[in-house]
């Protein structure tokens, strides 16, 4: 197929319609939890905490051996709003599965339960999705927290993105890094029936496949506004990524499950064509994650020496700090170059305070189609 007849074809590429939200609509929140006793009542506490009042909590355990499930019945028992699920741990996205199977409101927001709301976050999504009535996946900025609630870096993602991608995204490797991880998006539930359940073999990053999809079958409201704050330590998936060698290869499964389910869910909905114009390797962050993994690994001695990478890095446009950083890690000595990757990298104390002083202030931009 020409790009012509390819770009005629898009015009059949459209969000799906939504029914009138209601005035007073229900928000269903779903929150995970697997041994996270320690924050789990902190987070429960900021959701009762919202400005918001017609809300209702499903928390689903997944089998914790901590202190979990008596901090959720003792919630529970003084918040008829609060239910809670049990189950044996089967990871994250069959927690999520069985509470949805248990939610019934018009919008669905999803929460780890390492992570907090701000107390007007509800009635932001409520008010917004009024606003933008075609909308069915919404979404705002994060802010990373520590373990014991400092703020360890600036909000989350850098840019928000906002409204119809679903053509970009087909041409980016189904790129949807414009948006936040699970504690910072919610959903119409039209778009919660189209995407649950999720499949199962999302153990961890669910809200990669709940995104992925999205992008391709709903426009995307973003709120620029910081609304959740996002906990990072070394006990959760995001912590624990940061740098090492096991963290660049989860990510680099998740993105292939992500487009692979991409492709299968194109295929079905609008045809193989679109499927086939899905290539991972024009996702920015999967070409980034490889070739972090193949540093990390000891993959080549010599920068010359490896010319399927340098092709890879040639990708990344000329100005871009990735191409830059990239262009200068393999054209040096690795005993160089180890060092300048780490600082580039990992997450320590000096670069979070770095980070936190040259963006104060800023929360981020929203980037429209």
């Amino acid at each position: 197929m020409t790009k012509s007849q390819l770009n005629h074809e898009m015009n059949s590429f459209a969000p799906i319609t939504l029914a009138p939200l209601p005035e007073n609509p229900l928000v269903s929140v779903l929150m995970t939890s697997y041994n996270y006793g320690r924050f789990i009542g902190e987070a429960i506490d900021s959701v009762q905490s919202q400005t918001w009042p017609h809300w209702e909590l499903i928390i689903c355990d997944d089998g914790s051996r901590d202190d979990s499930r008596s901090i959720i019945e003792k919630r529970a028992a003084s918040d008829q709003r609060i239910r809670f699920i049990f189950k044996q741990n089967g990871g994250q996205a069959s927690a999520l599965n069985a509470a949805y199977a248990e939610c019934t409101g018009e919008i669905v927001v999803l929460m780890d339960s390492d992570d907090v709301f701000l107390p007007e976050k509800i009635a932001e999504f409520v008010k917004h999705l009024h606003l933008n009535p075609n909308g069915g996946l919404i979404a705002h900025f994060v802010e990373p927290i520590n373990e014991v609630g400092r703020v360890v870096g600036p909000p989350i993602p850098h840019r928000l993105f906002s409204g119809w991608w679903a053509q970009w995204s087909l041409t980016h490797g189904g790129n949807h890094g414009g948006l936040p991880p699970t504690s910072g998006i919610g959903l119409r539930h039209e778009l919660a029936h189209r995407l649950f359940p999720i499949p199962t073999d999302f153990v961890i990053s669910p809200d990669g496949y709940v995104k992925g999809l999205g992008v391709f079958i709903t426009n995307v409201v973003a709120v620029p506004l910081h609304l959740s704050n996002w906990r990072v330590h070394g006990k959760n998936a995001s912590g624990a990524r940061a740098g090492n060698l096991d963290g660049y290869e989860t990510n680099l499964k998740v993105q292939r499950q992500v487009l692979e389910k991409q492709k299968q869910f194109l295929s079905h909905t609008y045809g193989e064509t679109f499927a086939s114009q899905l290539n991972l390797e024009e996702l920015g962050e999967y070409r980034h994650n490889l070739l972090a993994y193949r540093y990390v690994s000891g993959g080549w001695p010599l920068f010359d020496q490896n010319r399927i990478l340098r092709q890879l890095i040639r990708t990344f446009p000329l100005g871009s700090v990735g191409g830059i950083m990239w262009r200068l890690v393999f054209s040096i000595p690795r005993c160089v170059s180890g060092s300048i990757f780490y600082l580039w990298q990992a997450r320590y104390p000096l670069k979070r305070l770095v980070s936190r002083v040259v963006r104060r202030g800023q929360t981020g931009t929203v980037v429209h189609p």
